[in-house]
């Protein structure tokens, strides 16, 4: 089912900053067939289009596929969508269809996750669920005639252009995308045979230029021969052969690699065994040598021992010395702390004395200050309670005050309470009464929803009770029930006419037989009943007279005919009947919504006061509530009282109010009491403080003493407590220690006499540079027996050789490299076959490259033969495609139509797809001629093809969904002429075929024109102006 659109609003996009709605109902509340937008260039015309186009396809064409225009927008950051002027973050659209299905959209909001354009596909608020079941992606290409696709169906710089753009009207599957790729392909392929066919040819003339001469394998194997008969390797290389090339050459490297190798290592072994000769004399001396000069270094250790051990020795007397000088002096302070022992106790024990008055002083303080918080605490719990008395009587005095008032709004709350609940209740029950009604008028509407949606049989077939529709079933039963007898009649005629019909054609070829019999005898008998006539003419004339329609054939056609025309007649009555019955329903339908929106429109009315009468209640309770707490604080039952019963109460507040006033007076009494006590409390803690203050001052002069100051240094640097015992014990300590020192030092000053004894007539320094000179002489002869065993140890891994085993080894080496050398020779000489063994193998590369290419080129052109047959039987495909989508005859229907040219009146479509790319051409041709319309028609005629070609190709069905076709301004350049023969097209359109058209103008004779002859009080047609920029008149 395709949807008519209803309305479209806007807001914030483009040219429309403010929300303007465009109603597309007729005076009589129906979608309109034919919707008129008229407004000056310059007002917003476009940008209506734009509107609709964004909305079902997500882009503008006119911005999109114009690749100026699409830069300019890409490159203009900001807002393209949404009006610039606008205050709203977003641009909106959306468009209302009959059955009041809704699709809104949103533009995508600038600054937003970085976003710079809002040119783009926007965001979807709002879609019924029946636009899920459309396709709307092609809605501009096929339904939308903008101002730059007037003409652009020929305006076209080339047949190639013209194809592209209008391949959307007909190649869905995208069938012109894979012909340029199959084209494309089979070119390619026919190359490539072309390329593989002169590479064979190429590989041909190879081949004859590669064969070898037999005799070059035989001089080849002869200089084999000679290389194996020098027996360098255990293997030998095989001889050359015609199939063995490309092996042989393989062999010869790696022939070559080994003696290449061979050679690299019988160099090294007489290297080695040369130099083995050379030092075998100088290396045995040097050991020799080594020998001498180890006993000297060994004799040499023994005397610089001694010089160490002299040096250890004095520097151990030097430690001992330290140590002796610190326990002197260790000794010293435990002296002078043993010395002033009473003098120290007498002056610690004073200063005891004063810390335990202090600390007896400090407890006092302490037991004041208790008293104090205890004091200040009642101090503070009795003004809190004066404060808290005189706020009471502060509430008691305002409550006293508040009394009768409070009452009396009491009263008058409970009275307004009252009345609103019988008004929430009446309000309950109406709502609750349309809500009842709502359903059943919805069941009704669900119900003729339902049978608008029947076929023709069904509606007939259904037992209804309505009386409304009752009338028009019935009709549709009567008259399909007389149609069903004219359709038997009509089968019973057409059996009977198709066997008197072949009785007739039997019995007209008898008669025609007997008619040459006749003729040839010239006879007057009549051959088949044997009647006589007077003569041969007559009876030639009697059988003519009986040829044709022996049994009334012409009648009985006569009769089928005018069946046909009546059952033409009843289907066409039954139809029209049928439409009938659904505008029925329909407006049925309509009138069902208008009461159900008005029942709802109501009840969200009376909902709204039920709202605020909830409100209302609400603060009744609230205040009540108040009230109810107030005389809850003065223990007062309201509910149960009268006017008069609060005089008891008021008695009973004065009282309350004097209790209040004689506390208070006995709390301050008692408050002045707790200050005085408060003070003289503070008295004794600053007394006492005085007094510590004045000990302290004692304590610090005792501390003064200069016997005192020197006692307490000289326990910190021994880091001891005073004890007298611990002093005495340390001091006979330190006195053993130092007489254990002296002992030490007597021994190693005795041991050093010695040692300095024993080394006279030696020189430290003169010892230790013959050590070292020694020590180096080792070293140099060990590098030189090292290096030799290096290479000895190579040769001889295992065992001790004499000089004349060396000299056979290197003997042996030397007659072996003189046969690696004819080795090469022999080399050097078969190098010089290389390139007849090359090319051999050449020549077998060049034929395995043949076969391959000739495999190549078997399955390419199995391919392309393939490719041949796809490619034809696509382009029957597009060309039976374009002649289904353009069709010819609904254009041309249209292009006569609006009165174009005066000879060239037919349109031709020809595609041509034999080139690179495939082309389309249009022409216009009358009985003699055919031109290209673009360089012989006039603007109006070239306007007017376009607009046939347009309309023809909207005019289709498909399920596209949306069942209105917009045009922008499309008769600028047609003549008076023109301009009535387009009207008088889309009444046929709007009427006749039952379309919805929405068509701008700026021409204001042609917008008064158009409603005088489509006049919206009797045709489905409704007039829109733009009174300005942006904004729908009203």
């Amino acid at each position: 089912m395709n949807l008519k659109i209803k309305g479209i609003e806007l807001e914030a996009f483009r040219a429309y900053k403010e929300r303007q709605f465009f109603n597309f109902t007729d005076k009589q509340g129906e979608v309109a067939n034919l919707i008129v937008l008229y407004a000056p260039n310059g007002y917003g015309k476009t940008s209506f289009y734009d509107a609709v186009e964004w909305l079902f396809t997500g882009k503008i064409n006119r911005i999109s596929n114009n690749s100026v225009v699409k830069n300019t927008a890409d490159s203009e950051q900001g807002n393209i969508l949404k009006n610039i002027n606008s205050e709203k973050k977003v641009g909106r659209v959306k468009v209302i269809t009959e059955n009041d299905y809704v699709f809104e959209k949103i533009t995508k909001e600038l600054g937003k996750f970085g976003r710079k354009s809002d040119y783009s596909e926007g965001d979807i608020t709002f879609r019924s669920s029946i636009f899920n079941d459309y396709d709307l992606s092609t809605f501009s290409t096929k339904y939308i005639l903008g101002q730059d696709k007037i003409d652009s169906f020929l305006r076209f710089s080339n047949p190639r252009e013209r194809f592209d753009t209008l391949s959307n009207f007909w190649d869905e599957s995208n069938d012109s995308t894979l012909y340029k790729t199959i084209l494309s392909l089979h070119r390619e392929s026919e190359k490539e045979i072309k390329y593989i066919n002169n590479s064979i040819e190429e590989v041909d003339n190879e081949i004859k230029n590669l064969v070898m001469r037999p005799n070059i394998i035989k001089e080849v194997n002869e200089q084999v021969k000679k290389l194996n008969n020098l027996a360098l390797k255990n293997k030998k290389l095989k001889n050359l052969e015609q199939a063995n090339s490309e092996d042989f050459i393989s062999k010869l490297i790696n022939f070559r690699s080994d003696i290449q190798n061979m050679e690299a290592k019988n160099e090294e072994e007489l290297t080695n065994y040369d130099y083995l000769l050379r030092k075998f004399d100088l290396v045995n001396e040097k050991k020799r040598s080594i020998l001498e000069m180890n006993k000297e270094l060994e004799h040499l250790s023994s005397v610089l021992a001694k010089y160490t051990k002299t040096n250890e020795n004095e520097e151990r007397n030097k430690i001992i010395l330290v140590e002796i000088h610190n326990q002197n002096k260790r000794l010293s302070n435990y002296r002078f702390l043993q010395k002033n022992h009473e003098k120290y106790t007498a002056i610690y024990k004073q200063l005891k004395e004063i810390e335990k008055a202090n600390y007896k002083i400090v407890q006092h303080i302490s037991n004041l200050k208790i008293q104090v918080a205890d004091y200040t605490h009642l101090k503070k719990d009795l003004s809190n309670q004066l404060n808290t008395a005189q706020q009471e009587k502060e509430i008691l005095q305002n409550d006293f005050k508040d009394l009768d008032t409070n009452f009396s709004l009491y009263k008058n709350l409970i009275d307004r309470k009252g009345k609103n609940n019988r008004k929430i209740t009446k309000l309950s029950n109406i709502i609750e009464k349309r809500n009842q009604k709502v359903k059943i008028l919805n069941r009704t509407k669900e119900k003729y929803e339902a049978l608008s949606n029947y076929k023709l049989q069904s509606i007939i077939n259904e037992s209804l009770e309505e009386e409304d529709i009752l009338k028009y079933t019935q009709k549709l039963k009567n008259k399909t029930r007389h149609l069903d007898i004219k359709k038997e009649e009509l089968e019973l005629l057409e059996k009977e006419y198709i066997e008197f019909g072949k009785l007739n054609d039997d019995l007209n070829k008898i008669i025609k037989h007997g008619k040459k019999i006749i003729q040839e005898t010239r006879t007057s008998s009549c051959p088949l009943c044997n009647k006589k006539y007077d003569n041969y003419s007559d009876l030639v004339k009697k059988v003519n007279q009986n040829i044709n329609d022996t049994f009334g054939l012409e009648k009985i056609t006569k009769k089928i005919n005018l069946l046909k025309e009546e059952i033409t007649l009843i289907e066409s009555e039954i139809s029209e009947i049928f439409q009938m019955f659904q505008g029925h329903l329909s407006n049925k339908i309509t009138a069902l919504s208008k009461r159900i929106a008005k029942n709802d429109t109501q009840n969200s009315l009376n909902r709204l006061l039920m709202g605020k009468l909830n409100n209302s209640q609400e603060n009744t309770n609230l205040k009540i509530k108040e009230i109810n707490t107030f005389f809850g604080r003065l223990k007062v039952d309201i509910h149960n009282r009268d006017v008069d019963s609060l005089d008891g109460i008021k008695v009973k507040l004065k009282e309350e109010l004097k209790n209040y006033d004689q506390v208070t007076n006995a709390n301050k009494k008692q408050l002045k009491v707790y200050e005085n006590k408060l003070e003289e409390l503070d008295l004794q803690i600053s007394n006492s403080e005085k007094q510590i203050v004045t000990n302290n001052n004692t304590k610090r002069e005792i501390k003064n003493d200069p016997v005192i100051e020197e006692v307490n240094q000289k326990l910190n640097e021994l880091n001891i407590d005073y004890d007298l015992k611990f002093i005495n014990e340390e001091i006979s300590d330190i006195k053993k220690e130092i007489t254990k020192f002296l002992i030490i030092k007597d021994k190693l000053d005795k041991e050093n006499e010695i040692l300095v004894e024993e080394l006279k007539g030696y020189d430290k320094t003169e010892v230790l540079d013959n050590q070292q000179s020694l020590l180096q002489s080792v070293k140099d002869c060990e590098g030189i027996i090292n290096e030799y065993n290096k290479v000895y140890t190579k040769r001889f891994p295992s065992q001790s050789v004499e000089r004349e085993v060396i000299e056979s080894e290197y003997n042996r080496v030397l007659n072996h490299k003189e046969k690696i050398d004819k080795g090469f020779n022999i080399l050097g000489i078969l190098d010089q076959y290389n390139n007849y063994i090359e090319n051999n193998i050449l020549l077998k590369e060049k034929e395995s490259k043949k076969e391959k290419l000739e495999s190549k080129l078997s399955k390419l052109v199995t391919a392309n033969d393939e490719l041949s047959n796809i490619k034809d039987a696509i382009v029957k495909s597009i060309e039976e495609k374009i002649n289904s989508a353009f069709n010819l005859d609904s254009i041309n229907s249209v292009y006569q139509r609006i009165d174009p040219h005066p000879d060239f009146n037919n349109i031709k479509f020809e595609s041509d797809l034999t080139k690179d790319k495939p082309e389309l051409h249009i022409k216009t041709l009358n009985e003699k001629d055919v031109l290209a319309p673009i360089l012989y028609f006039s603007s109006a005629q070239v306007n007017i093809l376009s607009l046939s070609i347009f309309l023809a190709r909207s005019l289709i069905k498909d399920n596209s969904g949306v069942d209105s076709i917009f045009m922008d301004d499309p008769i600028q350049h047609l003549d008076n002429l023109n301009i009535l023969s387009f009207i008088d097209l889309l009444r046929t359109i709007t009427t006749d075929l039952n379309k919805q058209i929405i068509i701008s103008t700026h021409n204001e004779n042609f917008y008064k024109l158009i409603k005088r002859k489509m006049d919206p009080n009797y045709t489905s047609s409704k007039f829109i102006e733009l009174e300005s920029f942006g904004k729908v008149k009203v």
